[in-house]
C-alpha cells in the first residue's frame, strides 16, 4: 500500500476482522492517533441521535490529542488499559460511542447507536 501512495489521495486497509486499520496518504502512513481524533470528532458531531451520555473510550497510552477533542465535544472520556478487549463491554452496551487504541484499533456504534457486531 505504501508503494502505491502516489497513485491515490487516500488508501486504507483493515485486518481480517476489521478492528485495525492502516491509512496511507501521499505523504505516507497516517499516525493512528490522528485518525482516532478526527473520527471521534466527526462521529460525535454527526450522530445527533446518539445519547448525550455516550462516552469515548481510549487506551491509557493513546494521544492527549484525543482528550482535547473529547473535552471540546463535552463528552466523557474513559481511559482503559492497553488492549481492545477493554472496549468490548462498553461498545456492546452502548456506553461507548467509540473505542480506540494507539495501535490503530477502533470501533464505534452504528448510525442508530447499536453495536456493529457482537462477536468479540
Amino acid at each position: 500500500l505504501l508503494q502505491l501512495r502516489d497513485k491515490f489521495d487516500l488508501a486504507f486497509a483493515n485486518d481480517p476482522d476489521y478492528d485495525r486499520h492502516g491509512i496511507v496518504t501521499p505523504s505516507g502512513l497516517m499516525n493512528p492517533n490522528h485518525y482516532l481524533a478526527a473520527a471521534i470528532n466527526y462521529l460525535f458531531r454527526h450522530r445527533p441521535q446518539w445519547s448525550n451520555e455516550v462516552k469515548v473510550g481510549k487506551t491509557l497510552v493513546s494521544s492527549a490529542m484525543i482528550d482535547r477533542v473529547v473535552a471540546d465535544l463535552g463528552r466523557e472520556l474513559v481511559e482503559v488499559p492497553v488492549g481492545f478487549k477493554w472496549f468490548v463491554q462498553g461498545l456492546f452496551s452502548g456506553e461507548f460511542g467509540f473505542g480506540g487504541e494507539e495501535s490503530a484499533g477502533a470501533s464505534f456504534l452504528r448510525f442508530n447507536g447499536k453495536p456493529w457486531s457482537t462477536d468479540k
